[in-house]
């Protein structure tokens, strides 16, 4: 009588059953735009001002579209708008 064989057509074992689970790199989570809807009045104002300095530093302006798109409300750019661009002014330094 033939004795059956155990490992037939079958790989080794891996030491593991469980796959290692994928990570997001570290730098993806500065490549998102992080919510201002939850932002409180300071820091609202001073990502607002930030925002539009890094605009103008491409050589363009912001409108209220742009800073919609940049996840501000209707009634954040309303509120606060005014005192953005005044501290990104003030930030910017003197010019000609």
């Amino acid at each position: 009588m033939r004795r059956p064989i155990r490992h037939c057509n079958r790989l080794p074992s891996s030491p593991s059953r469980l796959a290692a689970q994928p990570t997001v790199p570290a730098f993806i989570d500065t490549a998102l735009t992080p919510p201002r809807t939850t932002l409180v009045a300071d820091q609202l104002v001073w990502r607002m001002a930030e925002d539009m300095r890094e605009a103008a530093a491409f050589g363009s302006g912001i409108t209220e579209q742009d800073l919609l798109g940049r996840g501000f409300t209707v009634a954040q750019i309303k509120l606060h708008g005014d005192d953005a661009r005044a501290l990104a002014q003030r930030l910017a330094g003197p010019s000609l």
